[in-house]
């Protein structure tokens, strides 16, 4: 996707699935744009739980959002449980906004929580 200049912008849960073969598969692309190179934008859009900082924030971003997103959405599968709980929006957004992240459980394989912790980051 991001090597066709795709940026999903919506990545959660509802839109991963599978296909036929068992390959995951990605729907819904009714929030995802074609980014030029060099190019970036500043709309607030997607799903508050899986939405990166800078998005919350309304700052320029690019395809790194998505690896944010992915993170979270990778952090879910594997805890089983909703990022970040039952929160409103206001302190959801304030926890996301000031690097507050779910917990990394420490029985996880150290190979997932550095993915994880990876897609976190400013700068994936």
């Amino acid at each position: 996707m991001h090597s066709h200049s795709i940026v999903f912008r919506d990545l959660k849960p509802s839109n991963v699935g599978f296909d036929l073969n068992g390959e995951v598969k990605i729907f819904d692309f009714g929030l995802a744009k074609i980014f030029q190179p060099g190019t970036s934008v500043k709309e607030y859009c997607g799903s508050p739980r899986y939405m990166a900082p800078e998005v919350f924030q309304q700052q320029q971003y690019e395809h790194p959002v998505d690896i944010y997103s992915f993170g979270i959405l990778l952090w879910e599968i594997c805890s089983m449980k909703k990022p970040f709980g039952n929160t409103s929006l206001k302190s959801l957004r304030r926890k996301i906004i000031e690097g507050i992240r779910p917990k990394l459980l420490s029985n996880w394989n150290i190979s997932l929580r550095n993915l994880i912790k990876t897609c976190w980051d400013v700068n994936p």
